[in-house]
């Protein structure tokens, strides 16, 4: 595991944004200063060439590569831009991943692409992505996600990878994994509209100091897999920098 490593590249990397910026600077000058670092001088762009790679999960081999899912790729920009300050929301929408500028009265809602080279988007925009999938918009589809939601979605993202190259052995482990965390993807989703719909705050578990899968009931065996104990090192070290 290469979790030392990664946190010194995502200092190098944060090192470079902050050269970039001014002593005061407003959030989305980050974002559009990151999109350049990463994107266009540096490379890292979304694996659509071999989407299904576990690899596509593990921050170390993404930073290596430089390339990535959606998801990887927000924790990535998102982990960088936490090491200057600027907070993103994680907003795991049906199908697709992005993060978002915090709303203030300074600026508007601006949400950022990262697998399509830090594309900036408006919420127009991702009306018409949720559409693409068949789904009946809401805006709660856009609200902000926990870490434990992204460290979970993460989780399923390499079981289907599993699945897909009939890997059996590692599949069955993660799939006690996923049992143990929750419903699916559209519970969570749904779950979140009807709180809305109803007023209740939303009330979901946060990492604690351990992660969030040590709130989890399940057999130890299932995090002995290299590949979960890579992912909660990776996710472990952007957790590490938020408030």
């Amino acid at each position: 595991i290469a979790a030392p490593a990664v946190c010194t590249q995502l200092d190098d990397l944060a090192k470079r944004l902050s050269q970039r910026l001014p002593p005061r600077f407003r959030p989305s000058e980050a974002v559009v200063q990151l999109s350049s670092v990463l994107f266009e001088e540096e490379g890292f762009r979304g694996n659509s060439d071999d989407y299904y790679d576990t690899r596509n999960s593990l921050l170390d081999h993404v930073l290596a590569s430089k390339k990535g899912i959606p998801i990887s790729l927000s924790v990535l920009f998102a982990a960088v831009c936490a090491r200057v300050g600027v907070h993103l929301d994680m907003i795991g929408m049906p199908g697709h991943f992005l993060l978002a500028l915090k709303p203030s009265d300074a600026e508007s809602r601006i949400f950022v692409d990262p697998f399509h080279g830090g594309r900036l988007l408006s919420l127009e925009h991702c009306e018409r992505i949720v559409a693409s999938y068949g789904i009946s918009w809401d805006e709660n589809l856009v609200s902000p996600v926990p870490f434990s939601h992204v460290w979970m979605r993460m989780v399923r993202n390499i079981l289907k990878c599993c699945e897909y190259v009939n890997d059996r052995a590692q599949a069955r482990s993660i799939r006690q994994l996923v049992s143990a965390g929750g419903g699916s993807q559209h519970h969570h989703h749904q779950q979140r509209a009807n709180q809305h719909q109803h007023g209740r705050a939303q009330a979901e578990p946060t990492f604690g100091p351990l992660l969030y899968p040590s709130d989890l009931e399940m057999e130890e065996s299932v995090l002995e897999s290299p590949l979960l104990q890579q992912m909660l090192q990776s996710l472990l070290r952007m957790q590490q920098t938020q408030p």
